[in-house]
């Protein structure tokens, strides 16, 4: 069978389920590891045996954070919608958890099918190996500003300035908005040869 950690993962990683508040429920002096479940997805802990009170105050501040998180994420997506260029979140293992319709429709992509992709799926300038280090500079920097090239659901290629985030919690996010600049880097690539 599956231990706690592993279910939690999965649940994690299931875009219909990721949602979910995971709760672990331990004995006080049990060794758990908590920096290892936090980083699958564990949102908070309560020890045994089981205090009514405790459950209300826990239920109560998830509560309130996930209402906060609603009001964030409504905030969020108002100001994308103001901006020209795309936008995607994904976990750290590359996998989409959001993203926006400029960026679909840059790509050619629908938003089911590109939230079952990876961004290693669309990275077309470097190789594998090199855009890992490449991610890893960001979580260890921060953030990063870089252009690149991404492969759209046609095969076709375009060019993208990519400004790239990184926060540690969940177990990591990348944030990245792009913006196309295939035509400008092909004026720039025409004044070069005239």
């Amino acid at each position: 069978g599956m231990d706690g950690l592993e279910v939690a993962r999965r649940l994690k990683r299931d875009p219909a389920t990721r949602a979910l508040v995971v709760v672990a429920v331990t004995v006080m002096n049990e060794g758990v590891d908590r920096s290892a479940a936090w980083k699958v997805g564990i949102d908070t802990f309560l020890s045994k045996p089981i205090n009514p009170e405790e459950v209300k105050i826990k239920v109560s501040e998830l509560l309130e954070a996930a209402a906060e998180h609603r009001r964030s994420e409504i905030n969020h997506k108002a100001i994308l919608s103001a901006t020209f260029s795309g936008f995607w979140v994904s976990d750290r293992d590359g996998r989409f958890l959001e993203v926006d319709d400029t960026y679909l429709n840059l790509i050619g992509y629908g938003r089911e099918e590109f939230l079952k992709l990876n961004v290693k799926d669309f990275e077309a300038h470097e190789d594998p190996e090199a855009f890992a280090r490449h991610m890893q500079k960001i979580v260890e920097t921060g953030s990063g500003i870089f252009e690149t090239r991404h492969r759209k659901s046609d095969g076709s290629l375009i060019d993208v300035e990519a400004s790239v985030n990184y926060f540690n919690f969940a177990g990591g996010r990348f944030y990245a908005y792009l913006r196309d600049i295939t035509e400008r880097k092909q004026a720039e690539a025409a004044l070069k040869q005239s």
